[in-house]
């Protein structure tokens, strides 16, 4: 990361725990991620990071998915193509078996 990322991604921290959501748990990677889809804009990044959270908070309280709540789909015995990953574009699987 060179210096202007580092400034930016600093200021983004700044600005997301005034907003009450700890970033310690987080690596400058995530922070980077989202301030590369809003031109390096601090501000609307950290918009953009506070709404993410928030709307895993409400969506996925524990932090991951139960089994009990999807007791159908791994019982399909599938696999599930997620995408690639961004770092060597390895494929993203989830399988249930």
């Amino acid at each position: 990361m060179d210096q202007k990322q580092e400034m930016a991604v600093s200021k983004m921290r700044e600005l997301v725990e005034t907003q009450g959501i700890p970033t310690q748990k987080f690596v400058d990677q995530t922070f980077l991620r989202f301030l590369k889809a809003k031109s390096m804009n601090p501000e609307k990044a950290a918009k953009m990071f506070v709404e993410r959270e928030k709307w895993r908070e409400e969506f996925v309280p524990l932090g991951f998915i139960p089994e009990s709540e999807i007791v159908d789909q791994l019982g399909d015995k599938k696999i599930y193509l997620q995408g690639l990953t961004q770092i060597g574009q390895h494929p993203f699987l989830i399988c249930s078996s």
